[in-house]
């Protein structure tokens, strides 16, 4: 008996069931928890004997925490089942390609199409079957262009459409630091913003550097021509054994089906897709409801991505670069319009990313998000553009860009040899993203300037305003959110030793006394977290340890200019 064997299927109508499976007698209760147990195990989570010391390649993946609880440790030298994700951002040095915000009891609901559903495809004749949580990683969303016009028709940073990607907030300046100013007319408003606490002299410069460079912003889709294929084009070869997979057309329900048509059309407007005939491959589209009740539109890319070979070009590591960031006295921080979207399709590789709808089929132009190796060609792209101005004064994070200067008299040279770079191979710019002559911002999640490295205070609110966990989850969603800033924190380990401790192996989730006073430190100490220093080269580093009967912890540190100790790496 397989596990599809237990699921419900819609030949007839049923209650929904919230996702739970009931009517089974003792023994298929029993087989179905091992049907389960060998699913997950083939989908790489830890077995029973997983308890195997890795050391980590980068100091942003600590071992410390092996030291004292090895079962609970992958091999990534990280909790197992901790979020792969934190608020939005990836703990680890890995990039994962910006995908729909898919909220957990919108994929399991089993009325989620307000009717009937089957697991297996076809089964069902009313609606398709719902898919399951790992399938959302294979989806390549059509890009929002509602979504990017209201960022360009509305300074409100809070409005729906300025949320909706996390990803989007990956580089910003720091609050309150800036200014707007407007190189358009009233009816066709140019506008940028560049730092409120510049002199009279460098803010008269930067203004009349950035009005010389206003044909790298893209304002419009007309003013995006696409990178230079010269320089990159997006690939997709096949592993030898692939053979062609053809999606059937999946049902969709009729609220969400003309909004889907509208989506489409205006991505033929701007020449995103084109109309394909005969295709080799065939994707559905899957429709992801957003929060302003609209759907994000998904490409279910799994066939593809499965036949397609890994592009293993490496992505910058986040502590490094953040490093290298901070200590500089004037930034800017700058993001690709329409992120993916500038990269072309290699014309004999666009049919492969063919999809159908109720309407036709149609395939990309440019490279969507959701492909397997989508990353690594914006990123190889960024670094063949940039490569010899990379830890200097660029830094480059997929389509996030950082213009540094330790001296501001330097800064306007720095931007114009940036802006040059990008005008030859017409990389454009999204202006409701960029910041120019600011001397700090929010880089990957943490706040950077002349003075250190600081945690970004979205995140600590976000951990002060948890409540106490009760629960195993809540349990891991905590330790999660502590280990991303875990460089911040000294001796984290020793402090929540009894909160990791109920993640051991038949350990019961009870929050004891202990538990809430670890609880309460973390959040004390968080209340003025350190600033760090970024490591400076040619000095020597001074490692401090501190040891208990539980835990090792370490402070990396080196002396500043006047002879004190200034803090690394916890």
């Amino acid at each position: 008996m397989s596990l599809a064997d237990y699921f419900v299927r819609a030949s007839e109508p049923h209650a929904p069931s919230d996702g739970i499976i009931g009517g089974l007698s003792t023994t298929q209760e029993a087989e179905l928890q091992r049907l389960v147990q060998q699913l997950q195990l083939s989908d790489g989570a830890p077995g029973p004997s997983a308890s195997v010391l890795i050391a980590p390649p980068s100091p942003d993946r600590t071992s410390l925490m092996t030291l004292c609880f090895p079962d609970e440790i992958d091999d990534h030298g990280t909790f197992a089942e901790i979020g792969d994700v934190v608020d939005g951002a990836v703990p680890r040095d890995e990039y994962v390609a910006p995908t729909p915000e898919v909220v957990e009891d919108v994929i399991v609901a089993v009325d989620l199409f307000d009717g009937p559903v089957g697991l297996v495809e076809g089964a069902s004749d009313l609606v398709d079957p719902p898919l399951p949580l790992m399938f959302y990683r294979d989806l390549s969303p059509i890009f929002d262009i509602d979504d990017e016009i209201a960022q360009h028709d509305s300074d409100d940073d809070s409005s729906p459409a300025s949320d909706s990607d996390p990803v989007d907030q990956r580089v910003s300046p720091a609050v309150g630091d800036t200014e707007i100013v407007d190189f358009g007319t009233a009816d066709q408003p140019r506008e940028l913003r560049i730092g409120s606490d510049l002199s009279t002299d460098e803010r008269d410069s930067l203004i009349q550097l950035l009005r010389s460079y206003l044909d790298v912003f893209a304002w419009s889709y007309e003013d995006m021509p696409g990178l230079d294929p010269s320089i990159v084009q997006h690939r997709l070869p096949l592993l030898p054994q692939a053979r062609p997979v053809k999606q059937k057309l999946r049902r969709l329900h009729p609220r969400w089906s003309l909004q889907v048509k509208e989506e489409i059309q205006k991505q033929l407007s701007v020449g995103f897709l084109s109309v394909v005939e005969y295709p080799e491959w065939l994707a559905n589209v899957v429709p992801v409801p957003k929060k302003d009740g609209k759907v994000r539109v998904c490409v279910d890319f799994r066939d593809l991505n499965k036949a397609s070979p890994k592009d293993d070009f490496p992505l910058p590591h986040i502590d490094m670069l953040v490093d290298s960031t901070a200590g500089h006295s004037m930034l800017s921080f700058m993001d690709g319009f329409s992120g993916y979207s500038q990269i072309l399709m290699a014309p004999e590789d666009m049919e492969k990313t063919s999809f159908i709808t109720e309407w036709g089929t149609y395939c990309y132009r440019v490279m969507p998000f959701g492909l397997k190796n989508a990353g690594a060609t914006y990123q190889r792209a960024a670094t063949t553009l940039f490569h010899d101005m990379m830890h200097r004064d660029v830094e480059v994070y997929v389509d996030d860009m950082i213009v540094k200067s330790r001296d501001r008299s330097d800064h306007l040279a720095a931007l114009e040899r940036f802006f040059e770079r990008i005008r030859q191979f017409r990389l454009r710019l999204n202006p409701k993203k960029c910041t120019f002559g600011v001397t700090s911002g929010k880089l990957l999640g943490y706040m950077v300037s002349e003075r250190g490295i600081e945690v970004d205070p979205d995140k600590i609110r976000a951990i002060l305003d948890m409540p106490a966990p009760r629960t195993e989850r809540e349990v891991r969603g905590f330790l999660g959110r502590l280990q991303y800033i875990s460089r911040f924190i000294a001796r984290l380990t020793d402090i929540c030793e009894p909160i990791f401790r109920l993640l051991r192996k038949s350990q019961p989730t009870v929050w004891d006394d202990q538990c809430q006073r670890a609880f309460e430190r973390i959040r004390e100490y968080l209340l003025s977290p350190p600033v760090l220093a970024p490591p400076t080269p040619g000095r020597p580093l001074l490692l401090y340890l501190s040891v208990s009967d539980v835990a090792l912890g370490c402070m990396l540190a080196q002396l500043d200019d006047s002879g004190k100790d200034r803090a690394i790496y916890y």
